[in-house]
């Protein structure tokens, strides 16, 4: 009852019913992490993805499959947590959004979860580059900030406003740890 209030008071970035199950990302968590210039990260489905992009067109998308169709079925009866009903509605959700991995921006194999992360974490920070090269800078001190683009050696430019900083400082901690190993 709550979460179809919510949903009429347009309070989530996405919401989907999957597997019987109401989910959703409220626009508070996109809010919070914009304030703290950081990525948020979504382990959405298909329907949930499509909304994103529909109010989001520059959001970066990333369809995580399994190798195979039968891999995905032994994993899900290996976690023994379902009926043999609710495994079948899960398979034939699962063909369905796999048949629509060709919408997202990128696709990564989860046959390692190990390797999988690694490209996941580089695919984020190759978009971090991009847009940050390609953003101009928000600092109102454009003069001195080193996110401005000026012509100055960085050494004789100032830190920049506490945006800048904080995006920077988020940019090279982000970047480190997304370098494969």
């Amino acid at each position: 009852e709550r979460f179809r209030s919510l949903v009429a008071q347009h309070a989530f970035l996405e919401w989907a019913e999957v597997h019987g199950n109401l989910y959703g990302t409220t626009r508070g968590e996109l809010d919070r992490a914009r304030a703290l210039s950081r990525d948020l990260v979504l382990d959405i489905d298909v329907q949930g993805a499509e909304q994103v992009v529909k109010t989001h067109p520059g959001a970066l998308t990333i369809f995580i499959r399994p190798p195979s169709l039968e891999v995905l079925k032994k994993r899900l009866k290996g976690r023994g947590t379902d009926s043999a009903e609710s495994l079948a509605v899960r398979i034939r959700n699962a063909e369905i959004e796999l048949a629509r991995a060709g919408e997202f921006q990128h696709v990564v194999v989860n046959d390692d979860l190990d390797t999988a992360v690694n490209e996941v974490k580089s695919i984020i920070a190759a978009q971090r580059a991009t847009r940050a090269s390609a953003a101009p800078s928000p600092c109102r001190a454009r003069s001195r900030c080193s996110r401005s683009g000026s012509g100055a050696p960085r050494s004789r430019r100032s830190a920049g406003c506490r945006r800048c900083t904080a995006a920077r400082r988020s940019s090279s901690s982000s970047d480190a740890r997304a370098s494969p190993a």
